[in-house]
């Protein structure tokens, strides 16, 4: 939306989780509606035009073809991979660039859309572009019965809270120590999947500061982390950093405040998760 940034939505979205409980007379209803394959239907010559549009160059649009056509689907037979065979649209799940991609894509689709409302020409969406398999019904503040028709009226599978939206997860009232557990255990995956030991003391430096960091601040900017959780992060990182694996632990002859200092104070910069929760929330 325009003038607002993701974590403005994922504050009104958790403002939302705590406005259903309320009880009325009906009920309150909450949805969460996915397109369908959105991600598949892309098209490429689209995506390039988009490109073009914004003033990226010929080379660099080259360069975006290459990595889309170098997508392949593989067919699982008794649970192995067997052949494969090439796509002509569509991005890729999982990929790091697919998003921003997408990102811009929306951002086109978002001005179109905002052109034909307000030239008077905008019409019903299309019900089929809405994947009721994948979309959420939230229902609170009335009975069962009257969650149990709404849910049956509209095809869609009744959800709980806590959920994920944009990668947080949202809960109602406050947040305890079990409902971000997950966040931790995603730490842990990502520094083992680095394989800490075989890269250079600065680069698990610069890879804590860009990824692991980020990922903290984007959480803790919806949500005050407890300082037991901050705690056990603080503790895998220091794992990585020194012995390059987030499962050894080792005694540090230097204390993780001052590697957290600022380069001009003799530190690494590493932001302080319990610093960052205070500024952060």
């Amino acid at each position: 939306m325009k003038g607002r940034n993701i974590h403005e939505n994922i504050n009104l979205a958790s403002e939302m989780v705590n406005e259903l409980q309320i009880k009325r007379k009906d009920g309150n209803v909450g949805l969460k509606l996915d397109i369908t394959q959105a991600f598949d239907t892309v098209s490429w010559s689209f995506v390039l035009e988009v490109f073009r549009r914004y003033g990226f160059s010929e080379f660099w649009c080259d360069w975006i073809l290459i990595i889309l056509k170098s997508s392949r689907i593989f067919v699982l037979v008794n649970g192995s991979p067997e052949g494969f065979f090439s796509i002509d649209r569509g991005l890729r799940h999982g990929d790091p660039l697919c998003p921003l991609i997408f990102v811009l894509i929306e951002d086109v689709l978002r001005r179109n859309i905002t052109k034909l409302f307000c030239e008077g020409h905008m019409t019903t969406m299309v019900t089929r572009k809405v994947s009721r398999e994948k979309s959420k019904l939230y229902y609170g503040g009335g009975s069962v019965r009257r969650r149990e028709t709404i849910a049956e009226f509209l095809g869609m599978n009744i959800a709980t809270f806590p959920d994920r939206y944009l990668g947080v997860k949202v809960v109602s009232g406050t947040v305890k120590y079990h409902h971000i557990s997950d966040v931790l255990e995603k730490i842990k995956e990502q520094l083992s999947g680095w394989k800490g030991r075989m890269l250079s003391f600065q680069d698990r430096v610069v890879l804590v500061n860009s990824v692991i960091a980020n990922y903290s601040i984007h959480n803790m900017a919806v949500h005050k982390w407890p300082r037991k959780f901050i705690h056990q992060c603080e503790f895998v990182i220091r794992n990585f950093l020194w012995p390059g694996d987030s499962q050894v632990s080792r005694f540090f002859v230097v204390s993780y405040d001052k590697i957290c200092a600022p380069y001009e104070e003799g530190g690494l910069g590493i932001p302080q998760m319990r610093v960052m929760n205070t500024l952060c929330s």
